[in-house]
């Protein structure tokens, strides 16, 4: 799993705790990341739920890597 600098920033202004449980979740992406509980195929990507969080995200199957491009509170600019 990999960190676009956005999403990296995104959870570095979140609560510790929050930020912990997140990414709890993205490092389970490695082992199924089409799939598992709350994960979504979106049209350019797939979308992890995390509480009032969503985590936008990209497989490359050549690398073998999934890109984390933002974790964003679910608002009306989250889906932009």
């Amino acid at each position: 799993m990999r960190l676009h600098e956005d999403a990296d920033d995104d959870l570095r202004r979140l609560d510790p705790r929050l930020r912990e449980r997140i990414i709890e979740r993205l490092k389970l992406l490695g082992a199924e990341p089409r799939g598992g509980p709350n994960c979504t195929a979106v049209l350019t990507g797939y979308r992890l739920k995390v509480g009032n969080y969503r985590a936008r995200y990209f497989v490359n199957d050549d690398r073998r890597e999934v890109l984390v491009a933002r974790v964003l509170i679910r608002n009306e600019r989250t889906y932009r």
